[in-house]
């Protein structure tokens, strides 16, 4: 469960609800992507599973893996599947926090090992390695992600109905590109007026349609499973990483770069067509159901459970909003004090909200 990205630093891959594991349920359920199987970092509610760790407490396995990785691990069946990327050269150690001055303009002359590891729920057994590629990088490296300013990409695949579907925002040529996800057959590929985006994209089913809904800097746009356009608005900041998500027939769409006064989320209904930006000074129109300009977070994607629409900001605060109609349950609360760096999303299960500082 990542946010915009975990790091695991000479990547140690831990599972962590050892409950859960020893308690062996008749079947594994399923985290195939990024934030779970519908984008919301929600598990069922379940007694087995523990409220707190530590690096021995509740831990059913650690397996160390060489290298970074920046992808969510995810589950399917019996196998945990990760990546992660080594080099045979010295590495500078990744910076926590928001920060500047991690740029690194020149690719590393090392030979680098990109692998994809396999391994066994129960036990993290590998089950398999494969090295996918070896060679000296052809692009530089940022210490906290890696493009803009060189930070390379970080939106993950999603996988539905048979179509693969990627999203590549640079400073080139940007692009929606959906593959075979059986052979890898190119389907469909449309050309973004974007530049560098890191937001994973969401495949919303809603009771019209299923739409591919992709944040930007620029525009949102939601596209059909051939890649015509929907409708697309603009009014995000400068920087977009929260993956967009559905609840109660509402899409949720949010960016929060810090450096910006504007940091909103916007909840859409569904059937929109065309341009559905909001006009000055307008808080909803036909299509965007409510509109807070200050609530997003980020680097966290928003969360909702049992009814509370909640964003975890990077420095340590909390908030809280009706997800139907976007009013304020609750303004900033700082969730510790000296608590800061939070990078990773915010998920939740019996009657809890966990997050996961950099610390």
């Amino acid at each position: 469960m990542r946010t915009s990205r975990h790091v695991f630093p000479a990547a140690t891959a831990a599972l962590l609800f050892a409950g859960a594991a020893l308690a062996a349920p008749p079947a594994t359920e399923d985290w195939p992507a990024f934030r779970g199987p519908d984008a919301m970092s929600v598990a069922d509610d379940d007694p087995r599973l523990p409220e707190s760790w530590s690096t021995e407490e509740n831990v059913a396995w650690v397996v160390d893996v060489p290298g970074l990785g920046w992808s969510s691990p995810i589950v399917q069946g019996d196998r945990v599947y990760l990546t992660t990327v080594w080099s045979e050269g010295e590495v500078e150690e990744p910076k926590k926090g928001l920060y500047l001055g991690g740029n690194r303009m020149q690719p590393s002359a090392d030979q680098h090992h990109w692998s994809v590891y396999c391994l066994e729920v129960e036990t993290g057994e590998k089950c398999w390695e494969r090295e996918v590629l070896v060679g000296a990088p052809d692009f530089p490296r940022h210490l906290k992600v890696r493009t803009r300013f060189g930070w390379g990409t970080a939106a993950s695949p999603v996988v539905h109905n048979g179509q693969l579907y990627v999203v590549n925002d640079n400073e080139d040529q940007s692009f929606l590109m959906a593959l075979d996800a059986a052979t890898g057959e190119e389907l469909w590929r449309d050309a973004r007026e974007e530049g560098s985006n890191w937001a994973t994209p969401f495949v919303w089913e809603n009771e019209l349609r299923t739409e591919v809904i992709t944040p930007g800097t620029d525009q949102v746009r939601s596209y059909d499973e051939q890649g015509n356009l929907l409708w697309h608005f603009g009014g995000m900041s400068s920087i977009a990483i929260p993956q967009p998500f559905s609840k109660y027939g509402l899409l949720y769409v949010s960016s929060g770069y810090i450096g910006d006064q504007v940091r909103p989320v916007y909840a859409i209904k569904p059937g929109a067509e065309g341009d559905i930006t909001l006009e000055k000074d307008q808080q909803s129109n036909r299509w965007v159901v409510w509109y807070q300009p200050q609530a997003g977070a980020y680097n966290p994607t928003p969360l909702i459970y049992r009814d509370r629409f909640y964003t975890l900001l990077d420095r340590g605060f909390f908030t809280a909003h009706d997800p139907k109609t976007g009013a304020e349950v609750y303004g900033k609360q700082r969730i510790e004090r000296g608590s800061g760096a939070f990078t990773a999303s915010p998920w939740a299960y019996n009657g809890k909200v966990f997050v996961l500082s950099e610390d």
